[in-house]
This record gives C-alpha cells, sequence and structure tokens, in this order.
C-alpha cells in the first residue's frame, strides 16, 4: 500500500512541475503572438496599425535600426513584390538560451506562401523579423 501511495505522490509531483513550468513558457508564447499580430497588421496596413504602435515592441537596436522610414520601405517592397496577404499561420515556436523564435506561413496574392521568422529576445522585445519566398 506504501508503494501505491508513494508513486500517486510522484505523480502529482511530477505532473505540477510540468504545469508550472509550461505555463512560463506559455506566457512568453502568448506575448510574443500577440506582438507578431501586431506586426503583420503595421505591414499590411491593417487596423490602423502603423510603425508607431509596433516600435514600443521592439528591442533598443531594433528601433535604431529599423526607423519609420525603413519600417515604409520594408512593407511597400514587400506589397509590391508579393501583393496583398491573404492569411497567416503559426508554424513553430522555439526557444533558445538568450530568446526566442517564432516562425509563421504567409500566403499572398502574388505568392504561394512566404515563410516568416520573428526573432524576441529574453524581455520578449521583438529583435528581428525576416521573411522570404519559399520556392516549390
Amino acid at each position: 500500500m506504501k508503494k501505491i501511495w508513494s508513486f500517486i505522490l510522484c505523480l502529482v509531483i511530477s505532473l505540477a512541475m510540468t504545469s508550472v513550468c509550461l505555463a512560463s513558457d506559455g506566457a512568453d508564447l502568448n506575448k510574443q503572438q500577440q506582438a507578431v499580430v501586431k506586426v503583420f497588421a503595421a505591414l499590411n496596413g491593417q487596423n490602423g496599425m502603423e510603425y508607431a504602435g509596433i516600435r514600443q515592441l521592439m528591442s533598443a537596436k531594433l528601433q535604431t535600426e529599423l526607423d519609420e522610414k525603413t519600417f515604409g520601405s520594408v512593407k511597400n517592397n514587400l506589397r509590391r513584390s508579393y501583393g496583398e496577404q491573404r492569411e497567416n499561420r503559426f508554424l513553430a515556436y522555439q526557444r533558445y538560451a538568450d530568446g526566442d523564435r517564432l516562425t509563421y506561413l504567409a500566403k499572398y496574392s502574388k505568392e504561394k506562401a512566404l515563410l516568416f521568422i520573428f526573432v524576441f529576445d529574453k524581455q520578449n522585445d521583438l529583435g528581428a523579423f525576416s521573411f522570404q519566398p519559399i520556392g516549390e
């Protein structure tokens, strides 16, 4: 009988520890996904979202590298080269020692699929993002 109770106790403790660890990852993922939604909205000119609405989501380094004029150029080039965004889907979440990486797959009117990668630092600030078409 002691073995059964010991087993149950170990099982409960293991499950509790797992849920605590996953809760932290989940909270970070939620914050980062909300930031990505805003970046997509700004890139697509949706919901009145512009550069000013996403600037506070960026790391200090990215704010200096990607000013409003540069962001406008990226936005215009994206629209001119690939057309209007039709949809985007979350693809992968990767955790690293110095930050996280979220990968999205987006469909555009002129391109079947673009791969977007968003890199976040440990403070959940957007450190970088990139996109590239996926060949068939």
